[in-house]
């Protein structure tokens, strides 16, 4: 069975980053994973701080994983600055699929990329990855646009070289969220019932669970759609804990 290759923050608290990501595939029933630490962090629900990962420990800690293990599928969320993202594009093997969701700030509203997002080399990597998905404010920090349709988000996104999106409705408003996946034209929505509470992590779970099903084989469309229907099951459960 091939494994997934989990790259990220380390959160010691598992509400976002590796943990949160390990967590997602767990609950697919997937064992067979491995992990990149890029940076350490000290984080709760309002204040974090990030210490990014040497770049010599880094390309060590690349080098055992692919000695070691064969990827198929890679999931990246926090990756701190230029350095580390040169190094990632240069070692991911180019028939990695690559499924990457932009980590630019922390919930608590703490930078996570230290460089320009709308700068050349992060541009090669949405044009790399085979998925990336932003939600609102990153698709706007990206593209630069801001104040616009979800359509236009999109078709910005494109122009900048990504080959599929899921862009996350999260950060929007109504009693649904409404996640929009260009596979098709117009694209395809995935709506599901916003649920009351505040929940972090959200992004890491739902694009691990999209490489879970992808490293099993199933087609991007179905592999979204059931990665978004089992996050909604989470965040119910959630939910209803948070009742009790």
């Amino acid at each position: 069975m091939t494994s997934v290759l989990l790259i990220g923050g380390w959160d010691p608290l598992g509400r976002a980053g590796l943990l949160a990501d390990q967590a997602a595939l767990q609950r697919l029933g997937r064992q067979s994973f491995s992990a990149l630490v890029t940076a350490q962090t000290a984080q709760d629900d309002g204040t974090m701080r990030l210490w990014g990962e040497p770049i010599s420990r880094l390309r060590l800690q690349l080098e055992i994983i692919f000695k070691e293990t064969q990827p198929s599928v890679v999931k990246s969320g926090m990756i701190v600055d230029e350095q580390q993202l040169g190094l990632l594009l240069d070692k991911i093997p180019p028939d990695v699929e690559w499924i990457v969701d932009p980590v630019l700030r922390s919930s608590s509203g703490q930078a996570c990329y230290l460089d320009d997002c709308q700068g050349e080399m992060y541009r090669a990597l949405l044009r790399r990855a085979d998925l990336i998905t932003p939600n609102l404010p990153e698709a706007e920090a990206l593209t630069g646009m801001t104040g616009v349709a979800r359509e236009d988000l999109l078709d910005g996104l494109k122009t900048l070289g990504a080959r599929r999106i899921l862009l996350k409705g999260g950060h929007g408003q109504g009693d649904h969220v409404e996640d929009l996946l260009t596979t098709s034209s117009p694209p395809k929505t995935l709506s599901q019932p916003r649920l009351p509470g505040r929940f972090r992590g959200t992004g890491c779970r739902l694009a691990s669970l999209v490489a879970g099903y992808r490293s099993q084989g199933i087609p991007w469309v179905s592999a979204v759609n059931q990665a978004h229907e089992m996050h909604h099951q989470w965040l119910q459960e959630r939910a209803t804990a948070s009742e009790t």
